[in-house]
């Protein structure tokens, strides 16, 4: 009785034919054994998709148009940090004038009686 495993494999549906992108690399130390014999042309195409870089073409105008957003943007979050530095300085300043206040109360109230 011979035994046969790829004709068990052609048979079986379960098991796709094609190498999918999450087979390929799903064990990496397997490359430094076993070379692989098929060139798969999905893993090609995606192993060529994540190495070019996409870019529109723009116009002079809508370049223009991104700067100034950009620009916009810095000059807003600048006005609202010099914002947020002077509300709580100024609390700083009424807590420390609070704080001097009650201490002279209360050297106040000790020398009087």
């Amino acid at each position: 009785m011979s035994y046969n495993p790829k004709s068990n494999y052609v048979d079986d549906a379960r098991i796709p034919l094609r190498a999918t992108y999450h087979n390929v690399n799903k064990y990496p130390q397997r490359d430094f054994y076993m070379k692989p014999r098929v060139v798969d042309s999905v893993s090609c195409r995606q192993m060529f998709l994540r190495s070019y870089t996409f870019s529109k073409k723009e116009t002079v105008l809508k370049r223009t148009k991104k700067c100034l957003k950009r620009a916009k943007k810095k000059v807003v979050a600048r006005r609202w940090r010099k914002r947020q530095c002077a509300v709580v300085l100024r609390r700083v300043k009424t807590a420390s004038w609070t704080a001097v206040s009650a201490v002279f109360r209360r050297f106040l109230c000790c020398t009087v009686m």
